[in-house]
């Protein structure tokens, strides 16, 4: 049989030690041969120079018929992984890997080979040393035997022609060293085995033959004759196809990132340390270039930069107090000095039927019998209606043109005229009702009593035509009968303050109002320009409720009051200006501006949109909810806008009086009139119609919150060439539309202020002044040049303060960083030996430190830039919110390329640093 190993005259000396002294051997190709001798025999130098690890000797090693000493170090590496087995008395397996891992390692170094077929390869020699149902399982958790084990499958893997195996049952007990020995010497059937042991007792039963070793000469026991050749049961022949050995990327990253795992704390403060310094530098370049951009940005999304905010000095969060109605002869004084007030008139505010609880009923007699009329009380005369209003309804027998106090007109549905006419034995028609009242005196009844007060009385009304109508009505020619009903004809007292005396709860509520000949609208705005009627609030009345006009009475209350405003007379003057191109009014029901804050947007819930049904689910969203649930926001579906104050930047719009670059139509002319940016026309077309739903009041039930809604139609009419969605309407809107349109209190609609747009060409500093001087009892800023003023200053000191820590963070974390791999790589020491001595290149050994260098470089530069993106958003969010911005987000990127370029810069100068200490290192022990 040829001999597969020759040494010749081997000598290895270690400074002036000499290890082994011509040491001659000869070894087979197939066989068990076991080195024997004490500590510091020279055993494991003699292995490191059969595996050619050691190439320090003199004296020739024939290996296959080649001299080793032939080969440069990339051919004994290879040679060693493709030839050599190495087994080694503690193991040497990478202990967070599992058995199959740690058996495909050898053979991921050398092969393409498809992947499911090396792990079956690998599976049938953990089957072979009996580890079939250890594949998946952790090298940690297996015992030392099965640890062993795991190692022979590596060891024959690659299908060596040499097992070089050191104390291979040095750890082992009794039972275990067995087996393992019974596996090696199965295995040296078909393959040369050299054992090293200091037990001459336990390799005897199994050796072919025994060399001793001592003082580093060698002598030779018996040699016995191998047995007959067996073949091993693998059962899959892999290719060893790469022209130059190399671990795989994907094998070298995947270990890498279990080493990290591993150590999770230490790798979490490593990253988290680097992460500081990154998010330090990132962060300073984010101040330095983005966020002066970003406030800006927000600032014109919120309000032109063109923009003056006007309001009171002693701002309050109610502009009205002390509220009470307006005594009889200022409101007569007001309808006598307006050509638009038909007439003023009174009524009456009281809870009627509970305080007429025992007796509230009204009934026809004919010939004193009772004609039962149980649909109508004394609600329906408080509520009576100006017959001159109603001057085109059909009357029966006739509309009269003069009335007593005591006789009423009548209307009546068409149940109620059926059965009265039924209880007057008449034909069931109006007309035949109309013709008993011209020849019959028709009286009606009021019978009303409160036992509590000691309270009866009874009041009869001559009627005198009647008309159809949806509910019951009452209808007078005289503008004050109420009056003369309850404080002339029943003698009830009655209060203008709105107060009850505790000792007298029959006192009335009174409260007069104006009417006007037309629309009211027009009342509204000729009274408030008159500056002497600053001190009144006219509040609209409630709806038509006979439902005949379905519209608003043309009436207004009229209240008395003391207020902490800005006049609308005030508001005017200013706008007249020279340098005011519009203004838009600011109130605190309707539309809001802060000037610290830069907010602006309707101070309740208002919400846009062309499509009624989207609108309506919207509205039913907020209508009704829990009191804790009531800031909550529900995503809007699409083409719903909203208009909210807090939330016009999320996809929000704008208002805007500020009507110029017209693309298309025309400006508005009226208040059920806008126009809308350009960036709006994908959702609201020219010459269609916005759908407005509006929060105008709410009130809390227990722990519920009812909101109330109105809702309304702006026809849009024109295109106004801006990229923000901004609708665009006339300056008064904010209160006119609010009151006349959709209902809501004149009460939260007295004017706090205006946004004034100054025209182009005009500085808004000096305008300021001018109108600060010109107005010292009212308060101007100019919200955006405030915040811009003072933005750069600051922003220059935290990007100094910023640097400054980023300095100091990033240099602590590349010491620690430093420190870190020096602390891996010393605990590594044995699985970077136990690579090199199985053949695996020093370049893939640095490489596989330098993938945990990338790991902690990428977690950190992975963690900053979330850290640096959350920030971003953060920042932008909170800008938006504070400042009430409707621009998009976007990201910065320069932070994220300073970060990336420092960090990868980093990895680079350690990776070559690595590189050259990993070089420089040796692997080979005595």
């Amino acid at each position: 049989m040829r001999n597969l190993i020759v040494l010749k005259d081997i000598k290895r000396n270690f400074g002036g030690q000499k290890v082994l002294k011509n040491v001659n051997l000869t070894f087979p190709r197939r066989g068990l041969f076991a080195i024997v001798g004490p500590s510091g025999s020279g055993k494991s130098t003699l292995l490191n120079i059969l595996s050619g690890l050691d190439i320090g000797y003199k004296g020739d090693y024939f290996f296959a018929g080649k001299l080793m000493s032939s080969y440069d170090e990339e051919d004994l590496l290879n040679i060693r992984l493709t030839k050599f087995g190495y087994i080694f008395q503690d193991f040497r397996l990478l202990e967070l890997e599992n058995a199959i891992s740690n058996v495909l390692l050898p053979l991921d170094a050398v092969s393409f080979t498809d992947r499911k077929i090396q792990k079956r390869r690998a599976s049938d020699l953990l089957s072979y040393v009996g580890l079939e149902n250890k594949e998946k399982q952790r090298v940690n958790t297996l015992s030392g035997g099965e640890k062993q084990r795991v190692a022979i499958a590596r060891s024959l893997v690659n299908d060596p022609d040499v097992l070089l195996a050191d104390e291979p049952t040095g750890a082992l007990d009794e039972r275990n060293a067995k087996e393992v020995f019974s596996i090696l010497k199965k295995i040296s059937k078909n393959k040369l085995v050299i054992i090293v042991s200091h037990d001459v007792s336990s390799v005897r039963e199994i050796a072919d033959s025994i060399i001793h070793i001592q003082d580093g000469e060698i002598t030779v026991e018996d040699t016995f004759v191998p047995e007959e050749l067996e073949e091993l049961s693998a059962s899959v022949e892999v290719k060893k196809n790469k022209k130059k050995s190399s671990l795989s990327l994907f094998f070298l990253f995947s270990h890498a990132m279990r080493l990290l795992k591993e150590k999770r704390v230490r790798t979490s403060i490593t990253i988290g340390a680097i992460a500081i310094g990154l998010i330090g530098l990132g962060l300073s370049m984010y101040v330095a270039n983005s966020i002066e951009k970003e406030v800006g940005g927000a600032f014109s999304s919120l309000l032109p930069s063109n923009c003056l905010v006007m309001g009171s000095l002693n701002s309050s969060s109610s502009p009205i107090s002390n509220v009470y109605s307006a005594p009889e002869e200022d409101v007569i004084a007001i309808k006598e000095s307006y050509g638009e007030v038909k007439d003023y008139g009174v009524t009456y505010m009281s809870d009627w039927e509970n305080m007429f609880a025992n007796s509230n009923e009204a009934f026809f007699v004919k010939a004193e019998k009772e004609i039962n009329f149980p649909s109508f009380s004394i609600r329906n005369m408080a509520e009576y209606l100006w017959l001159d209003d109603y001057e085109d309804k059909i009357y029966y027998p006739e509309m009269p043109t003069e009335m007593a106090n005591d006789s009423i007109v009548l209307g009546l549905p068409y149940s109620a005229m059926f059965n009265l006419c039924y209880g007057l034995n008449i034909l069931r028609d109006f007309e035949s009702l109309g013709e008993y009242v011209e020849f019959h005196d028709l009286l009606m009844v009021l019978r009303l009593a409160r036992e509590e007060w000691g309270y009866k009385d009874e009041q009869i009304f001559k009627v005198v035509a009647v008309t159809q109508t949806k509910t019951p009505k009452v209808f007078h020619l005289n503008h004050q009968w109420s009056n003369f009903l309850f404080e002339e004809s029943m003698r009830f007292p009655s209060s203008d303050n709105g107060e009850v005396p505790v000792n007298k709860p029959w006192t009335l509520n009174k409260l007069f109002y104006l009417e006007a000949h037309d629309d009211i609208t027009n009342l509204f705005k000729t009274l408030r320009n008159d500056d002497k009627l600053s001190s009144y609030v006219f509040e609209r009345t409630s709806f038509d409720e006979n439902g005949e006009k379905g519209e608003l009475l043309p009436r207004a209350y009229v209240f008395l009051c003391d207020k902490n405003n800005v006049p609308y007379s005030s508001i005017k003057e200013v706008s007249n200006h020279e340098a005011v191109e519009s203004r838009l009014l600011t109130t605190n029901g309707s539309y809001v501006a802060a000037a610290s804050s830069l907010l602006s947007g309707f101070s309740r819930k208002f919400f846009i949109s062309d499509n009624a049904a989207k609108l309506d689910e919207v509205i039913d969203c907020y209508s009704d909810v829990e009191i804790d649930e009531a800031l909550l926001d529900y995503d809007l579906p699409n083409g719903v806008y909203n208009g909210n104050y807090l939330k016009a930047m999320t996809g929000g719009v704008l208002f805007s009086s500020s009507i110029s670059n017209i693309k298309e139509g025309r400006k508005p002319e009226g208040i059920e009139e806008c126009c809308v940016s350009s960036s709006l026309l994908s959702t609201f077309q020219l010459d269609g119609n916005l759908l407005i739903g509006a929060e105008i009041s709410d009130e809390r039930n227990g722990k519920r919150l009812t909101r109330e809604f109105a809702k309304g139609n702006l026809k849009i009419v024109g295109v106004i060439d801006e990229k923000r969605p901004t609708i665009y309407v006339n300056g008064d809107w904010t209160i006119d539309y609010f009151r006349d349109v959709l209902g809501m209190s004149s009460f939260y609609l007295e004017p706090t202020g205006a946004i004034l747009n100054i025209k182009d060409g005009y500085d808004l500093d000096v305008v300021l002044k001018e109108l600060s001087k010109a107005y010292p009892d009212y308060k101007f800023e100019n919200p955006s040049g405030n915040m811009l003023s003072s933005l750069s200053s600051t922003m220059d000191y935290v990007e100094v303060v910023l640097i400054s820590f980023s300095f100091v963070s990033l240099t602590i974390s590349v010491l620690l960083f430093a420190i870190m791999m020096v602390i891996a790589v010393n605990e590594n020491w044995k699985e970077a030996r136990m690579l090199y001595v199985l053949g695996i290149s020093k370049r893939d050994i640095a490489r596989s430190f330098s993938l945990q260098a990338l790991g902690y470089g990428g977690g950190a530069l992975g963690a900053a830039c979330v850290s640096i993106a959350l920030l971003e958003v953060v920042v932008h969010g909170y800008i938006s919110s504070s400042f009430g911005s409707g621009s998009g987000f976007v990201l910065a990127y320069e932070p994220f390329l300073l970060m990336a370029g420092v960090c990868l810069g980093f990895l680079l100068v350690f990776a070559i640093s690595l590189r050259f200490y990993i070089e420089k290192t040796t692997y080979v022990t005595k």
